[in-house]
């Protein structure tokens, strides 16, 4: 609303004006809960914003020739790029979220309280979730100058929503937002130099990765239980139980040939393969295996 302060206008007479361009949807409160703007006053009973139409329409109806001229000079790209933009609401009534200091990787933003009604499921889901998914939406709406309800973002949005399927109610928090965030950029930029499985296998490394430690402990305290007995530990599906259910899902999946499939002969080879890759051997195979690639690389290296 800044561009009214050039304007003839008295101040006592701005909130009629401001009102005025909502009812034509071209302007709209927005009222922020505990949140103060540096260098504006009352920021608690809302502040005016404009959309690019209503700025050209209150430039037009009220400020001076050499005025509308700046503002054609300078805005008129982006008046044609959001030509389209749906009219906005009277007011908005906006909830600050920080989506920055979660492991998703998302930069904070703030999201308008009525985008969670744009789908009819999103009661169902945490507000975070809703937040995360508004954040990619917006992103993917500035890549392709569109507004919230252009087809593509609402395909996108239905997508993201499905992803959510995926996943149980418990795990929500470890969506890959950051991921799914990447991928949408390449696809708008038309740079798919990764695929989504190749972008999700990255994520999935550095996520057995950093369980790596917790992985080690557990391996540690089972070592030490069988102290005694380390020439009779348990079967390989007892050994393979330590792990995280997430590590030994992946490789029971790869190894298998199909979903009924489940020979036990085969976890022995699962048992090695975890064993090696968190380097927390147990068996005296594993001890072998490693120390043979150690050796071998040792020998490539001179």
């Amino acid at each position: 609303a800044d561009v009214l302060k050039l304007s003839r206008v008295r101040t006592e007479n701005l909130p009629r004006v401001h009102s005025n361009y909502a009812k034509d949807g071209l302007a709209t409160k927005l009222r922020i809960d505990n949140v103060s703007i540096n260098g504006i006053h009352g920021t608690a009973k809302g502040v005016w914003f404009y959309s690019i139409q209503g700025l050209f329409k209150a430039a037009f109806d009220l400020l001076a020739r050499d005025q509308q001229k700046a503002i054609l000079t300078h805005l008129t790209d982006t008046w044609l790029d959001r030509e389209h933009d749906p009219s906005l609401p009277n007011n908005l009534d906006v909830q600050l979220v920080d989506c920055g200091s979660t492991s998703d990787g998302l930069q904070s933003e703030t999201m308008p309280v009525d985008q969670t009604d744009s789908n009819p499921d999103s009661n169902k889901y945490p507000y975070d979730i809703i937040s995360s998914i508004y954040v990619i939406k917006r992103h993917a709406c500035s890549k392709l100058n569109c507004s919230m309800n252009d087809v593509a973002i609402t395909t996108l949005e239905k997508i993201l929503f499905a992803i959510l399927t995926l996943f149980d109610k418990s795990k929500w928090e470890a969506i890959p937002w950051d991921v799914i965030m990447e991928y949408t950029d390449m696809v708008l930029n038309e740079n798919l130099t990764k695929s989504a499985l190749h972008l999700y296998c990255e994520w999935i490394g550095r996520v057995f990765h950093d369980m790596q430690p917790e992985v080690n402990i557990i391996v540690n305290e089972f070592k030490a239980r069988h102290i005694h007995c380390i020439d009779d530990l348990p079967p390989a599906k007892d050994i393979v139980d330590i792990f995280p259910v997430e590590m030994t899902k992946l490789l029971q999946n790869w190894i298998y040939q199909n979903h009924n499939d489940r020979n036990q002969a085969k976890l022995p080879i699962v048992q090695l393969v975890l064993e090696i890759l968190n380097q927390s051997l147990i068996t005296g195979v594993s001890h072998v295996v490693y120390s043979k690639l150690l050796e071998h690389h040792d020998c490539r290296q001179t």
